[in-house]
């Protein structure tokens, strides 16, 4: 593509986005291969991050995998009971569907075929706010008394292709169907009545399962795919992770982390973990028979200090490196989106690192 097709793409695109409604249709993201029975190497490159917790836990990879991991989204069509004339598609995820799942499943529910027309019964959607959007959580609440659906006339159009769930992911591109995320949804208890499965009345399916993949374009996706592409690439080079298939030249340059850095001077096997055995010139080390060099563990701080300014991390808190225990942010969103651990050790590190710098003036 030339470089004149690229701003004709891109400008295309924005005016695709100006031309909506709001709803950021084009932020569904890609759905993933899995979703038509094929592998998907995205979901393999998340799951060798995730499942390795002793090399990844806490770290900005672990937290970049979790971006990118499949997305569970379920859809089901519902009226809201403030307007009774039009059937949307509710696009709700797991937490929801799990909830409304064992209504349906659990041979002890007393809410089983909750989206019957006539035995049903409507449903409140609750949304209370977190201290981050992220931490936003949802649940359901039934309506203990069943009521028949009010407008009868409206499930002629569960016929409709539209309203056949398993067409969502095309009548979505193409636009033939209202959806409502419920990240869109009131912080209150929305009233809303899910409706009989378009598979027919006398089925308990009431939902349609996509799994979707965010925080690629369409090109890098197809790229990871294929094989060309590591979709973590830009996250483990600001890391400073070593590739082995890069040349040895390569591999030593710099590391933009001192802190990861000095981790890697271990060796591989010494990533996020702590040097068991000190050297002359670590300036962590020990007293014993060793000169500590104090003056090479001031400089590593001072390198940290000013990459923090000139260099920072994509994502990286401002605040990074002042980790404090008795901050519920620090203790509990920070430890969420991976950077807790990281600041709590460079915080350790630049302490350890002024210790010395007294003791050695002392000397």
């Amino acid at each position: 593509m030339s470089l004149k097709e690229q701003y004709e793409q891109k400008m295309r695109e924005m005016y695709q986005r100006s031309q909506g409604d709001g709803e950021k249709r084009d932020n569904y993201g890609i759905v993933c291969p899995t979703y038509y029975g094929k592998k998907c190497k995205v979901c393999d490159y998340c799951k060798e991050i995730l499942f390795d917790k002793a090399k990844y836990d806490g770290t900005p990879l672990q937290q970049a995998a979790r971006d990118k991991n499949i997305k569970h989204h379920f859809y089901s069509n519902i009226v809201f009971t403030a307007d009774t004339n039009e059937i949307v598609v509710l696009d709700y995820g797991l937490v929801v569907h799990d909830k409304l799942l064992g209504y349906q499943m659990d041979p002890m529910s007393q809410f089983k075929f909750f989206f019957d027309h006539e035995t049903g019964r409507n449903l409140y959607i609750v949304k209370t706010p977190g201290a981050t959007p992220r931490q936003t959580k949802y649940d359901v609440e039934p309506i203990i008394k069943s009521t028949p659906f009010p407008n009868m006339r409206l499930l002629a159009k569960l016929e409709s292709p539209e309203h056949q769930l398993h067409n969502i992911v095309d009548n979505i591109k193409s636009e033939k169907v209202k959806v409502v995320r419920q990240n869109k949804l009131p912080m209150q208890r929305t009233e809303v009545r899910f409706l009989p499965s378009w598979l027919g009345p006398d089925s308990f399916v009431f939902s349609h399962h996509v799994m979707y993949h965010f925080g690629l374009s369409e090109d890098e996706f197809n790229a990871v795919q294929e094989g060309k592409l590591d979709p973590f690439a830009d996250v483990r080079k600001d890391l400073g992770y070593i590739d082995p298939s890069v040349p040895e030249k390569a591999a030593k340059e710099e590391l933009k982390t001192p802190m990861i850095a000095e981790l890697h001077a271990g060796g591989e096997e010494a990533k996020y973990k702590p040097r068991s055995t000190p050297t002359e010139k670590s300036g962590w080390g020990a007293f014993g028979d060793l000169k500590p060099d104090f003056q090479g563990g001031i400089e590593a701080v001072k390198r940290h200090e000013e990459r923090k300014t000139a260099q920072p991390e994509p994502g990286r808190p401002k605040c990074f490196g002042t980790f404090d225990a008795n901050n519920t942010e620090c203790t509990e969103e920070c430890m969420e989106d991976g950077w807790g651990k990281p600041c709590a050790a460079v915080k350790e590190a630049e302490s350890q690192v002024e210790k010395r710098r007294k003791a050695s003036k002392a000397l």
